[in-house]
C-alpha cells in the first residue's frame, strides 16, 4: 500500500519537509514528548474541524531487509492490517475502521513504514485500541500469509513487471547501488518475494517492531492533556526491546566505473535518456538538518519549470530536449543518489544528451543567483501557506523527519532554516555535485515494435569528465 501515490513515485528530495510557513520561525505549534519506553510522541492541535489523524512511523524499511528477504518490510506492512491481536481476530482491522469513517492507509520507504488514520474526534480512542494491540500482540497463521504474498506479488505485476520505465529504474538503482541495501526495489525482487514466509515475518516484526523504533504523531482536533492521557492508555505498556541493528552499509570507491543500460519494448511510446550517480557529501557521516533543507531548496532551483536552471539549459538554451527533470532520488540522511532525466529531440544520441549534463553541471556553481534563491524561498512558503489550511497541517512532514533521525525541533525549524540559507551555502553545495565521483549510470527507454528487450554494457573504466552531473533524490513509497 502507498501513501500518496503508486511504488516508485518520484517526490522531492527530501520530501519529509517539503514544507515551510511564511514568516513563522516554526512550522507548526505542537509539542513533543517521549514515553519511558521509548516511543516519541508529537501533538499537533488544530481544532478547525472535529477530526484527527492519528500516525505511526516505524524506523524500519526495505534498508533492513535481511540478504535474500527483500520486500519483507513491505510484507509486513500488509500483514500488520490482516493478522490478528489480543483483542480483533484477523482480517477486520481495516472493516472495523471503514465502520468508524476513517481514512487509513500504510506504506513502505527505503527507511520507514507508516500506518496513518484520519477520522472523526470521538472514534480516535478506538482506532488506537485497534492499532496498539498488534504492535507487540500480533498473531499470524499460515493463510493469511500466503493470501497476502499473493496480493504483494500482483501488486509488482501491476506496478513494476508490467510497466518497462519501472523495470529500467529498478536497474539504474541496483547498478548504482554496489553494497548498500537502497539497491532493492522497496517492493523487493520477485524470486525472493514468492518464498517469504510467516517465519521472516514473525522476525522482522520481533526485531524492529519496538517502541524506542517508533514515532507516533496525532495533529488536529485534540489537546495536549488528551493526547497524553491516551497515549499511557495504549502505548505506554509496550515493552522496549534490545535494538540489534546493523551499523549502517556504506558504499565502496566505485573508480569511475560506467553502466549504460537499455530497456526497448513495445510499450514504451517515448524514448527517455537517464543520468544517475551518487552525490558525494565528502563524509560518511549523515546529512546535516541544514544541509538537508539547502539541497531541497537546490533541487527546486534546478528543476522547477520556470526557475529551473536544468529546463532553461536542455530545452531553450541547447533545444535539445522536449522535457527535463532532475529528482532527489532518496529520503535518507546517508548515502543519496541523483537521478536526471531528458525527453531528447530526435537525432540527439544518448552521448550528446550526457555531454550535456557534464557541461550543465560543470557551469551550475556560476548560475546560482542570490534572486533566484530569494524567489525560490518565496515560493516554497507560498506554497505552504496553503498547505497550513489543512486540519492535520505537518503531520506528515515532522514525522517523516523525527523518522529519519531529526530530532522535533530541528523539523519544527525549517521555515527559519530555510530562510537562513545564503548563496554561498548553496554554492557550496552546488560544488558538492560538480566533485562526485561516484559510478555515473546512463540508461535509455526506447519504442521498439519487436518487444520486450532489456542490454546492459559492461562497466568500463573509461576516464570520467573533469566533473560529475547531478540529479535528484526519489523515494520509493510502497503501499
Amino acid at each position: 500500500m502507498m501513501l500518496l501515490g503508486h511504488l516508485h513515485k518520484v517526490v522531492p528530495f527530501f520530501w519529509i519537509i517539503l514544507c515551510s510557513f511564511s514568516v513563522n520561525a516554526k512550522l507548526v505549534e505542537g509539542q513533543s514528548f517521549t514515553l519511558p519506553n521509548g516511543l516519541q510522541v508529537v501533538v499537533i492541535p488544530n481544532h478547525k474541524a472535529p477530526v484527527v489523524s492519528c500516525a505511526l512511523w516505524v524506523k524500519a524499511g526495505t534498508k533492513d531487509d535481511p540478504p535474500g528477504r527483500s520486500g519483507i518490510a513491505h510484507f509486513l506492512e500488509h500483514l500488520m492490517l490482516k493478522g490478528a491481536s489480543l483483542t480483533m481476530a484477523e482480517d477486520t482491522v481495516m472493516k472495523e475502521m471503514d465502520v468508524l469513517g476513517a481514512e487509513h492507509n500504510a506504506a513502505t520507504g527505503f527507511d520507514l513504514t507508516v500506518y496513518y488514520q484520519r477520522l472523526p474526534r470521538h472514534h480516535l480512542p478506538r482506532a488506537m485500541s485497534l492499532i496498539a494491540p498488534r504492535l507487540q500482540g500480533l498473531r499470524l497463521t499460515l493463510p493469511i500469509v500466503t493470501s497476502e504474498r499473493k496480493v504483494i506479488l500482483e501488486e509488482r505485476s501491476m506496478r513494476t513487471d508490467n510497466i518497462p520505465e519501472k523495470q529500467l529504474l529498478e536497474g539504474i538503482f541496483a547498478s548504482l547501488y554496489w553494497n548498500h541495501p537502497y539497491g532493492r526495489p522497496t517492493i523487493g525482487w520477485r524470486h525472493e518475494m514468492e518464498s517469504l514466509s510467516l517465519e521472516d515475518a514473525q522476525a522482522f516484526y520481533t526485531q524492529f517492531y519496538t517502541p524506542q523504533r517508533m514515532i507516533l504523531v496525532l495533529a488536529g482536533d485534540i489537546t495536549l492533556k488528551d493526547a497524553r492521557n491516551l497515549v499511557d492508555q495504549y502505548y505506554a505498556s509496550l515493552v522496549p526491546q534490545e535494538d540489534i541493528s546493523l551499523a549502517p552499509l556504506v558504499e565502496p570507491p566505485h573508480h569511475g566505473l560506467k553502466t549504460h543500460l537499455v530497456n526497448c519494448h513495445a510499450r514504451i511510446k517515448k524514448r527517455s535518456c537517464y543520468y544517475a550517480f551518487l552525490l558525494d557529501m565528502g563524509k560518511h557521516e549523515t546529512i546535516s538538518f541544514k544541509d538537508a533543507v539547502g539541497l531541497e531548496l537546490l533541487d527546486y532551483l534546478l528543476s522547477h519549470d520556470t526557475l529551473g536552471y536544468a529546463y532553461e539549459y536542455f530545452v531553450r538554451e541547447k533545444e535539445i530536449a522536449t522535457h527535463v527533470s532532475i529528482a532527489m532520488m532518496s529520503p535518507t540522511k546517508l548515502q543519496p543518489a541523483v537521478l536526471c532525466s531528458v525527453s531528447p529531440k530526435e537525432k540527439i544520441t544518448r552521448e550528446a544528451i550526457a555531454h550535456a549534463w557534464d557541461m550543465f553541471f560543470e557551469e551550475l556553481p556560476s548560475k546560482i543567483k542570490a534572486e533566484n534563491i530569494e524567489e525560490a524561498k518565496r515560493r516554497l512558503l507560498r506554497a505552504q501557506r496553503l498547505k497550513s489550511d489543512s486540519a492535520f497541517y505537518g503531520a506528515e512532514e515532522l514525522g517523516s523527519a523525527m523518522v529519519l533521525g531529526y530530532s522535533f525541533e530541528e523539523a519544527n525549524a525549517w521555515p527559519e532554516v530555510l530562510q537562513a540559507l545564503t548563496i554561498e551555502d548553496i554554492q557550496a553545495l552546488a560544488q558538492t555535485f560538480v566533485r562526485s565521483r561516484h559510478a555515473v549510470v546512463t540508461a535509455e527507454a526506447l519504442p521498439c515494435e519487436e518487444g520486450p528487450s532489456i542490454s546492459r554494457e559492461p562497466r568500463q573504466n573509461k576516464p570520467l569528465p573533469a566533473f560529475v552531473p547531478v540529479g535528484t533524490l526519489v523515494k520509493g513509497l510502497t503501499q
